[in-house]
């Protein structure tokens, strides 16, 4: 049973779910879009890959991990195998055309406040900065186009008390989630923030297991269809 704040939640995630799976118009043929994404919302990876599923798979799902998921080996092991702390709550999809991004960012609204957002927030605008510069098969990672410039910081929301703490996401931290095909966002020395990954969920150790593949693929889809 939830309360409170987690019952909303709760509230919310079926709302949007239903939302998408019963929404015929978003798969019909003259809608054309490349990417989805529902920012703060890892509960609904799943459906947003049936709706990428039902339209041929001609676009990239960019998933969040949870915002209060905290950076230690065992803690991202649990979520990322929806298992221990995390059974019930954490990842249990697989697909070659979404990924996976951790963790959750500062940014600056309008009025000059500082607010926690979750990693696909960056994830996304990287995207569109790779797409612009480049082309979708190129790699949105890196130090030229995986450059984040929408954060002002990373780290992740703590659970109890609700304030952002700060982590930079170390080596060891990156190989951790990259063994789990969790692409990091991260602080390099002399350039900031950039997006450091491009795995898919693909499962597998092919081609496909690569952003930039899967998504020349989606094009091809796309303009063949």
């Amino acid at each position: 049973m939830y309360s409170g704040h987690k019952a909303q939640r709760q509230m919310i995630v079926a709302a949007m779910a239903g939302a998408i799976e019963s929404n015929t118009q978003i798969r019909e043929d003259q809608f054309q879009f490349n990417l989805i994404t529902a920012p703060g919302y890892p509960e609904l990876i799943s459906e947003m890959v049936g709706l990428n599923n039902d339209r041929a798979n001609t676009a990239f799902v960019i998933g969040d991990t949870p915002m209060t998921l905290q950076p230690t080996a065992t803690e991202l092991t649990n979520w990322n195998t929806n298992s221990g702390t995390w059974a019930g709550k954490g990842l249990a999809t697989s697909s070659a055309y979404l990924g996976v991004y951790y963790p959750a960012g500062l940014t600056t609204v309008l009025a000059g406040n500082s607010v926690a957002v979750p990693a696909s927030h960056a994830v996304l605008r990287t995207f569109l900065y790779n797409d612009n510069v480049g082309y979708p098969w190129f790699a949105p990672a890196g130090v030229h186009r995986g450059l984040v410039g929408n954060l002002s910081d990373i780290g992740y929301v703590n659970a109890a008390t609700g304030a952002f703490v700060h982590n930079g996401v170390n080596q060891g931290l990156r190989d951790s989630l990259y063994t789990l095909s969790i692409n990091p966002i991260t602080q390099l020395p002399g350039t900031g923030l950039v997006v450091w990954g491009q795995l898919t969920r693909s499962g597998s150790t092919s081609a496909r297991n690569r952003i930039n593949v899967v998504r020349l693929e989606n094009y091809l889809r796309t303009i063949f269809n």
